[in-house]
């Protein structure tokens, strides 16, 4: 469970951006509103769960996740916790196929498809 926590304090952020970014393509729909009205509830859905990891993993793990480095072929997170320190590394590619996992559970409600 500690690691989800973790994993999701570095996806869900990542899913929130893309997001944001999207929201500018909406223009080329014809009922561009209703996708809007969409892509808020469902940031707003995202942002509660991002909530919810950061309480649990600061105040009930005692972790902190940072974003330290980030080069065109790696991003390094530090992970500190009460009892040990950590850096978790992580490709761009990595990371894109985290976030559309992520993206995927959101947009189908958690009916994930390919059993992972």
């Amino acid at each position: 469970m500690r690691d989800q926590l973790i994993l999701d304090a570095i996806i869900l952020p990542l899913l929130l951006i893309v997001l944001k970014k999207n929201r500018f393509h909406l223009s080329h729909f014809k009922f561009d509103y209703l996708y809007e009205e969409w892509l808020e509830d469902l940031s707003s859905t995202i942002q509660t769960d991002l909530l919810v990891t950061k309480k649990m993993l600061y105040q009930q793990e005692k972790i902190t996740v940072k974003k330290m480095q980030q080069t065109k072929k790696q991003v390094t997170y530090h992970i500190y916790s009460a009892t040990k320190e950590k850096n978790l590394y992580f490709t761009p590619v990595e990371l894109k196929s985290l976030t559309e996992r992520y993206l995927c559970y959101y947009l189908f409600k958690g009916d994930d498809t390919d059993g992972q």
